[in-house]
């Protein structure tokens, strides 16, 4: 459905609204530039084969044979759009948002008293962004095109131009760094609990491979060393 100039005059109010309220604005305007701490490495969270491995079990299995696969797969199939983008948007708006960042993020905050507003998933705006062709949403190999219209006309060229960051943290540099020798002794060198469900041998494969910088392996580590700890607890 094609989208009148109404509609985007909508959509820009409502997004310059949240520019203007989200705490991230007050930030540049105090110091005119933003700059990074620590370049941290992206490294992509571990793919179900790759964790079978690390669990000591084969690689290769049929998705489907999860008891997840359903809970993931039913939301694309069930959007009615044609549009493999819409539907797709659709599923990471009903199984990953609720499921990963937002309920990290509302976690976090309560815990330390802050109340955090996500102003583009305000009702308004996600009903206007599906009914805005994916042929609008990327512009050649550009993504978030409108967007990043609207960010050129009100934020400074060091900000709307650059790429996409996640809200990572530097897990891999932690424990390939001032954390090692912390997780050798907890994890990478014991028999704790976490021996009954994970390879250890592997582990310390990965463990030695993440320390040489031959492989990223933080994610794959940081979740073995959680779950040593949680063991624990029991």
């Amino acid at each position: 459905m094609a989208i009148s100039r109404n509609q985007l005059r909508e959509a820009r109010r409502l997004v310059d609204d949240g520019i203007r309220h989200h705490p991230a604005a007050q930030l540049v305007g105090q110091t005119g530039d933003v700059e990074d701490g620590e370049t941290v490495r992206q490294a992509a969270h571990d793919q179900p084969a790759d964790a079978r491995v690390l669990l000591g079990q084969a690689p290769r299995r049929d998705p489907a044979d999860s008891p997840v696969f359903a809970a993931v797969t039913d939301p694309y199939r069930r959007c009615p759009s044609t549009s493999a983008v819409q539907r797709a948007e659709y599923a990471d708006l009903k199984v990953y948002l609720p499921n990963d960042p937002l309920v990290k993020v509302d976690r976090m905050s309560m815990a330390h008293s802050l109340e955090v507003r996500c102003p583009l998933l305000d009702r308004r705006v996600v009903e206007l962004a599906f009914r805005i062709p994916a042929s609008r949403k990327q512009v050649g190999r550009e993504g978030k095109y409108l967007l990043r219209r609207l960010a050129r006309k009100r934020l400074p060229g060091a900000l709307w131009s650059l790429p996409k960051r996640g809200f990572t943290v530097p897990i891999g540099s932690w424990i390939g760094g001032g954390y090692a020798a912390q997780f050798a002794d907890e994890v990478a060198g014991t028999s704790g609990p976490l021996s009954r469900y994970v390879d250890m041998t592997e582990l310390a494969r990965r463990f030695k491979a993440h320390r040489k910088g031959r492989s990223e392996q933080g994610y794959a580590l940081w979740a073995a060393w959680t779950l040593e700890r949680w063991l624990r607890t029991l």
